[in-house]
């Protein structure tokens, strides 16, 4: 399992979502080329992209948080 797919399971998301970003950073699609690939609006990909970036951002939040109470550094 690579650092990417640790990373977005642990955030909490959807197969969808993990498709969306897999599409998007790991093979650099635009919006409107992973909307064709998975069946959904350009629109769509940009929320499902947005939300997912959230959901990771504060997974990430939330660790920095529990390792400075904890006194460890990374």
């Amino acid at each position: 399992m690579n650092h990417h797919t640790t990373t977005t399971s642990k955030a909490g998301l959807g197969e969808r979502a993990k498709m969306v970003l897999i599409l998007r950073y790991m093979h650099d699609m635009t919006l409107d080329q992973v909307g064709q690939a998975l069946g959904i609006t350009r629109e769509r990909v940009r929320q499902i992209e947005s939300r997912a970036m959230v959901a990771i951002r504060a997974r990430s939040e939330l660790r920095q948080q529990a390792l400075s109470v904890l006194g460890c550094s990374v």
